[in-house]
């Protein structure tokens, strides 16, 4: 079997790495230490210097990271503030909600008791003569009591009421609507207002506006405090007589009266439901997104209003 001819070397101007040498019984590798640091020398070419590579990029790299990281952690708590701010401004819509529901519900329940009560204490005769009839006197008299004292309740919270539904139900939505809301009734406005009729028939002829809840509220109070008018006028015209009687025609009016302020106050409660459905829904808008860049585009903030006021005009209003 004939040798393998190894190659020669060819002359050339370059510098030569050479890593073995040829002896009888093969090659020997070089392991001097001095003898391969001049081989990679030779390998590794002249050195070159790259500011770019060197300065520039890492301190390009180095500012990316810390903007990138910086607005990520901008992006975390901006979206962390909006998102409880919404939650916070829902959560107190609620609480206000709930507050004035139960306000005009326990007024409503006592003036239907003092309803009662005065048609009892006005027709009952010898009131005294029995235990039923005791009962039935201190009964009326705690009825009374607290139809009174509900009264005097609903009076001096009344503006309290006012400026919660103004600062947590109507500001978020009727402010970018451009509706804004009047939220007293003024003495020239009183004769216009016919409690007999609904709730969006009395604010239109009032010239108030329909979607304002301080607004409806304004006329829930006006038409509770003329019954209550309406109520101790009966009575005391009643109990100036020798033979009390109350007026039949007065004891239907003020059942109808109360009947009213009854649908007066479903009307209130439907569009206060509706107002906080969406504002619990606006919290999905409250985070930086995409899909939350896209919606903005698409449906903005006024133009879901809108959209929510032309609903509460069908399902409350019509």
């Amino acid at each position: 079997m004939s040798a393998t001819p190894m190659p020669t070397a060819q002359k050339s101007d370059e510098p030569v790495a050479i890593l073995a040498e040829r002896q009888a019984e093969g090659y020997r590798l070089f392991t001097d230490p001095a003898r391969l640091e001049q081989i990679g020398a030779l390998l590794r070419g002249k050195p070159e210097f790259s500011f770019f590579n060197s300065i520039g990029l890492p301190i390009i790299l180095t500012l990316a990271t810390i903007v990138v990281s910086s607005g990520i952690q901008y992006l975390s708590w901006l979206n962390s503030t909006r998102l409880q701010d919404a939650t916070a401004q829902a959560a107190r819509a609620v609480a206000v909600y709930d507050k004035v529901a139960a306000t005009i519900g326990a007024m409503s329940y006592s003036t239907f008791l003092a309803i009662v009560a005065t048609q009892d204490i006005v027709t009952r005769k010898n009131a005294t003569a029995s235990d039923i009839g005791k009962f039935n006197a201190s009964l009326d008299v705690q009825r009374l009591t607290t139809y009174y004292d509900q009264r005097t309740s609903w009076n001096e919270g009344y503006d309290h009421l006012v400026s919660g539904i103004e600062f947590a139900l109507d500001r978020p939505v009727l402010r970018v609507a451009g509706e804004i809301p009047t939220g007293s009734l003024s003495g020239a406005l009183w004769p216009k207002v016919d409690c007999s009729q609904s709730m969006p028939k009395q604010m239109l002829s009032v010239g108030l506006k329909p979607h304002a809840l301080q607004d409806q509220i304004a006329i829930i109070n006006y038409c509770l405090f003329e019954l209550a008018d309406a109520l101790d006028g009966e009575m005391t015209k009643a109990l100036a007589n020798d033979a009390p009687t109350l007026d039949s025609k007065a004891e239907i009016d003020a059942g109808n009266a109360l009947g009213n302020l009854k649908a007066m106050a479903s009307v209130f409660r439907c569009n206060a439901e509706r107002r906080l459905e969406f504002l619990q829904s606006e919290k999905q808008y409250a985070v930086v997104s995409p899909m939350a860049l896209v919606r903005y585009l698409y449906n903005g903030k006024k133009d879901r209003i809108l959209a929510l006021l032309s609903n509460v005009d069908a399902q409350c209003n019509s």
